[in-house]
């Protein structure tokens, strides 16, 4: 793997250079920033296309990191497979129950806690990947002082089982984890570009495989030279708080728009805390009629919509309680056909006190048919009692639906009782397009959910599969599209390697900007000494690139005082008093 130093020019360079070369492809650190950098290319092929020099470019030759982890490194045995993401999840889960009745672990997982270890199951997922990289530090480490693991302390030892229990899933499944793939370097033929790797927090998790090839080259984060003319620091724009920083920001935009004739699409805003900022943001956007693009993804389960299956979760683990009750067939997200029988079955709650089931005598009591049996006179009541046999009225037809779905015993079952309530319980033509989207979006999910049981029949399987598909959803990111066009506004580093005309970062203070890489970070700091792993200050890359890759210099701002606490701007910017334009 060959070094090359990279700036924007160079990458340029490179993309001018391979543009018709289909054997070349370019692997950037995001999504944004490949698809951005795609359309530079197509714009350069245009161009190069009038003077009769160019022709057609594949734009998959520019992808994420992502993408190429899953999709381009292979296993030296290649009937194998990448393992999907979610795969490692049902591992955790399998072994976290296995751990129930074998207590295989003592420290990973206190015996204290074994009976509700599966809670444990996104940290443990989370430690598979770095496994290969501790099991080779530990075993050289064993070896140079002449210890075997069974020497060693309680944490050493579950990993080890860790470790081997994954190996052998890994071999079951005919699969392999990219993470833990040596050299050589599988070749294909091709020839990869890798674009600001220092900005990856897993790419040392690759290198040596990735050394191993002579196809891959690297263009690294561009620094300073001591003969820059530019000041060493780019210097960012102080505020006493964060609504004069906020204010300051619309004015800067309008009038950089209007001086430089900037279209609006080509700016950048990068926000660190973006969730706390994005209302104070669009307001100040709507006050100045700046049009704007948010490009912030949330997980599915936090859109309004999305939150129908947790929802539907709710309801049967809480035993139909009202207040469960009342935020699935209130939420005016999902057009219900019968809105006159929902409100007069949330009136009736209300005035019979239907809080919560509970047991009498060890006796279940369902709070709702008890009170429907004590009023049957009630006009209420008489609405759900007459008419047929009790389990074909509204509610009890509704708890048998939702019961249906939660105990699915496979999610393609999940699948079939969601669409039978759907047809039942909703007005399907007057779903709002957003909303119909979203859970659109969600089905999707649940498909591929379903491709990997059917795939994996025995690695992806669990004991209650749509709880596992709710933990899914809030795992999920989703960006809903959009046709408006305007500024773009990102999350902190998303944006930092794509090619905007100007880049602009508000809230720039130490702690926002400070991004720490720190491999086998479940080791105390004691323990990753005595391995050799160092943790890695990777603010400086992201400050780098974004001052960089910017057609004008990069505005940074940021506020003494924000919404929740006093800030300092980041020591490697170069502060300077902000100001604001009185005459706007």
């Amino acid at each position: 793997m060959s070094e090359k130093n990279g700036s924007k020019k160079t990458v340029e360079q490179l993309i001018i250079d391979n543009l018709f070369n289909q054997q070349v492809y370019f692997v950037f650190p995001t999504d944004i920033s490949a698809s951005v950098w795609a359309e530079r290319a197509l714009d350069i092929s245009e161009k190069s296309t009038t003077k009769n020099r160019g022709g057609a470019i594949a734009l998959e030759r520019f992808i994420a990191w992502d993408y190429f982890k899953s999709n381009s490194i292979k296993s030296q045995q290649q009937d194998k497979r990448s393992i999907p993401t979610t795969l490692r999840k049902f591992f955790a889960i399998h072994i976290l129950e296995r751990n129930k009745k074998e207590k295989i672990f003592s420290s990973l997982v206190s015996q204290a806690y074994a009976d509700t270890s599966v809670s444990f199951k996104d940290w443990i997922t989370s430690l598979l990947p770095q496994l290969e990289l501790w099991h080779q530090r530990y075993s050289s480490k064993l070896s140079a002082i002449e210890k075997t693991f069974e020497q060693n302390d309680l944490e050493d030892c579950d990993l080890l089982r860790l470790y081997e229990e994954y190996g052998e899933f890994l071999n079951a499944n005919n699969l392999f984890d990219p993470a833990w793939e040596k050299p050589p370097f599988y070749d294909d033929g091709k020839t990869w570009y890798i674009l600001y790797p220092q900005v990856l927090l897993d790419f040392e998790e690759y290198r040596n495989l990735l050394d191993s090839s002579k196809n891959v080259y690297i263009v690294n984060v561009p620094t300073k030279s001591k003969t820059d003319t530019k000041s060493f620091k780019p210097q960012v724009n102080t505020f006493a708080n964060t609504r004069e920083e906020l204010h300051a920001l619309a004015l800067y935009i309008r009038s950089v728009c209007t001086e430089k004739n900037i279209a609006w699409q080509d700016i950048a805003l990068s926000v660190p805390d973006i969730e706390t900022m994005e209302p104070y943001i669009r307001r100040e956007f709507e006050l100045y009629s700046i049009p704007y693009q948010l490009r912030s993804g949330k997980k599915l389960s936090q859109y309004p919509a999305g939150r129908l299956f947790t929802l539907i979760q709710a309801c049967v683990q809480e035993d139909f309680s009202f207040a469960s009750v009342r935020n699935l067939l209130l939420d005016k997200n999902f057009p219900w056909q019968d809105d006159v029988a929902i409100n007069q079955l949330i009136e009736f709650g209300i005035k019979h006190n239907c809080l919560c089931s509970y047991e009498d005598r060890n006796k279940k009591v369902n709070v709702w048919q008890d009170a429907f049996n004590r009023e049957a006179n009630e006009e209420r009541a008489r609405i759900f009692l007459l008419g047929g046999t009790f389990d074909t009225v509204y509610f009890r037809g509704l708890i048998r639906a939702l019961t249906d779905i939660y105990e699915a015993q496979t999610f393609t079952q999940i699948r079939e009782k969601y669409f039978m309530f759907r047809s039942e319980f909703f007005d399907v033509e007057r779903f709002d397009q957003s909303a119909n989207t979203i859970i659109s979006r969600c089905v999707m999910e649940l498909d591929s959910l379903i491709q990997l049981q059917k795939d994996f029949s025995e690695a992806a399987k669990c004991n209650n599969p749509y709880r596992f598909f709710c933990s899914h959803l809030d795992e999920r990111d989703y960006l809903a599209q959009s046709e408006d066009r305007g500024v773009n506004i990102f999350p902190y580093k998303l944006a930092s390697s794509a090619p905007f005309e100007h880049h602009i970062v508000i809230g720039a203070s130490q702690n926002a900007l400070s991004i720490i890489h720190q491999p086998l970070h479940f080791l105390s700091a004691e323990k990753r000494a005595q391995l050799g792993i160092n943790e890695t200050i990777l603010s400086p890359y992201f400050i780098s690139l974004y001052t960089h890759v910017s057609s004008l210099t990069t505005y940074f701002s940021c506020s003494n005082k924000t919404f929740g606490a006093y800030s300092l701007p980041h020591n490697d910017l170069d502060s300077i008093s902000g100001t604001i334009d009185k005459s706007n």
